[in-house]
């Protein structure tokens, strides 16, 4: 990313840190984690912003407490996504029908093969 900015920095306005690539990556798990070697990738991230003095990108989801930690340094931010939405929507459905659906037999509706 160093060398990337050193070269084309001026064109570069934000640099957004694609967390779940880097750790898939890195093979780690999930979208967050506090292992040595992700906190080491994170530090030269932002090391690398501040030599070039250049702000994050990224998202900010979740609670406003969550939003508000997420956006620290950041001069653009997405608070909300599609997917983010229906995940949790559905979700919230799956739980309801789990809950309410009536219990059915269904011995004898298919037709063995």
């Amino acid at each position: 990313m160093d060398a990337i900015l050193t070269e084309v920095g001026e064109q570069i306005d934000s640099v957004w840190l694609g967390s779940l690539d880097a750790r898939v990556s890195m093979g780690l798990p999930g979208f967050i984690g506090q292992e040595p070697e992700w906190l080491e990738a994170l530090a030269v991230y932002e090391s690398a912003l501040a030599k070039h003095n250049k702000p994050a990108s990224g998202l900010a989801l979740g609670s406003p407490e969550m939003k508000a930690s997420m956006s620290r340094g950041k001069s653009f931010m997405v608070v909300s996504a599609d997917m983010h939405s229906l995940v949790r929507q559905g979700l919230q459905d799956l739980g309801h029908f789990r809950q309410n659906w009536p219990k059915q037999n269904y011995e004898g509706v298919y037709k063995e093969i």
